[in-house]
């Protein structure tokens, strides 16, 4: 399965509070918009959407107590698992861009995370 663990928690209300719009023209059209929480804000969901054929799915956040991971909800249900990687590696950038204390504890997404995003609030 996809995955990345965080080195830390990360405080899932204010990286919600935090977060900007995600879009990404290419190689896939992707876009990520919004992040729910749950009750206790240990968990969040962030749904992605796609042009491709409407698609649309979600990824989990946990925040335990010395790591957090980010990986994909039913990944098994995803037709362009590529699609899906470059999704989570934006989702990934957001975190590490938002946190400047967070690192990548482990990944099998490493190529999939890119070097820098461009959120529709660049100039």
């Amino acid at each position: 399965m996809s995955h990345v663990i965080f080195d830390n928690r990360i405080n899932l209300e204010e990286f919600s509070l935090k977060f900007q719009n995600i879009v990404q023209d290419k190689p896939f059209p992707i876009k990520i918009d919004a992040i729910f929480l749950d009750k206790e804000k240990k968990r969040a969901l962030i749904p992605v959407i796609s042009d491709i054929n409407s698609q649309e799915f979600m990824f989990e956040m946990i925040s335990m107590n010395h790591r957090t991971t980010l990986r994909i909800v039913a990944e098994e249900n995803i037709a362009k698992p590529d699609f899906a990687k470059s999704a989570m590696g934006l989702i990934t950038k957001s975190v590490l861009r938002t946190f400047s204390n967070i690192r990548i504890f482990s990944t099998n997404i490493g190529n999939h995370i890119p070097k820098r995003i461009v959120d529709k609030n660049d100039s």
